[in-house]
């Protein structure tokens, strides 16, 4: 058995922070120190959805949703009703150290600013296992391949999205509070 497995998904990213560290407040209050981090959507049938689950059994972990630490894009609703993550599986990679941001063309690249929600990229990441035996993911590089302009608000506010549970659809909702 294999202590950490490496992949290299194309998705897209979201709550981007590579360029510098951050730290939620529920982080703050846990004593999690701040980190670069990400979110990265990818299709529920394609490839990248493969390769995790074959590498969860390389690792001897059962390939349950939970155990993959997977957030399901149906379910999650942007505060204007639109869903732009439905048919993805979204999973949050986070590392201490910065890692490597490059180009299309694998040059080195010196971000002015965090990229945009929505943004294409390539992400390297490492997986392991967590001590409750589920997947954890350790954000390694990232390469740029379509740069959406950053619009978040800042300092960054949490709400915009909300989960759903199945037996929820067409609840109406409240609008989240900033």
């Amino acid at each position: 058995m294999t202590d950490m497995l490496e992949i290299e998904a194309v998705g897209e990213i979201r709550f981007v922070h590579i360029k510098d560290k951050y730290q939620s407040d529920a982080a703050k209050q846990r004593g999690i120190d701040p980190n670069y981090q990400l979110q990265l959507a990818f299709p529920k049938d394609g490839d990248v959805h493969k390769e995790l689950v074959a590498s969860a059994k390389q690792l001897g972990i059962r390939s349950t949703g939970d155990n993959l630490r997977y957030k399901d894009g149906d379910f999650i609703t942007l505060s204007d009703g639109t869903q732009p993550q439905r048919g993805k599986w979204l999973i949050n990679p986070s590392s201490r150290w910065k890692p490597s941001i490059v180009d299309q063309n694998a040059n080195d690249v010196e971000l002015a600013e965090e990229p945009g929600d929505g943004t294409l990229a390539n992400v390297a990441f490492k997986i392991g296992v967590s001590k409750k035996g589920k997947l954890t993911y350790f954000l390694t590089g990232v390469q740029l391949l379509r740069v959406e302009k950053n619009n978040t608000p800042a300092p960054h506010k949490f709400g915009a999205y909300t989960q759903l549970s199945p037996s929820d659809e067409g609840v109406d909702e409240e609008e989240p509070e900033f």
